[in-house]
């Protein structure tokens, strides 16, 4: 096991490369939103909140994101510590602001989210 963990994410840059929708586009470019970490899951390697670099879905403006792992078991999130490129779901609410107490009850359910991978930098 790791000693690694999300909680020194906190305050990180993150660039987030962008796969699927294939024809995104943010303040930042084409498939790519960049960000700060704002705060990390309390159980580890469950989530990171990110403020992102805005865009646009439906008509709503959009500057915050959760960033989940795509392959828990393979790559998960303190993989960003080592360096690595980690497979990621940035979900993110429309119309609204993340409530961080509230984060694990909207990743269970059906929330937007963009398909890519993310790196520190």
């Amino acid at each position: 096991m790791s000693s690694l963990s999300c909680s020194e994410l906190v305050g990180r840059k993150v660039r987030i490369a962008i796969a699927e929708p294939w024809d995104f586009s943010s303040a930042a470019g084409n498939n790519a939103l960049e960000g700060t970490v704002e705060a990390a899951s309390a159980s580890d390697d469950e989530w990171l909140h990110c403020s992102v670099s805005e865009f646009v879905h439906g008509g709503q403006r959009i500057d915050e994101v959760v960033l989940v792992t795509r392959h828990r078991d393979k790559e998960p999130l303190r993989g960003l510590l080592n360096g690595k490129r980690v497979g990621v779901n940035a979900v993110f609410q429309p119309g609204q602001q993340f409530a961080v107490d509230s984060i694990d009850e909207l990743l269970s359910g059906s929330a937007p989210f963009l398909a890519g991978s993310a790196q520190l930098v």
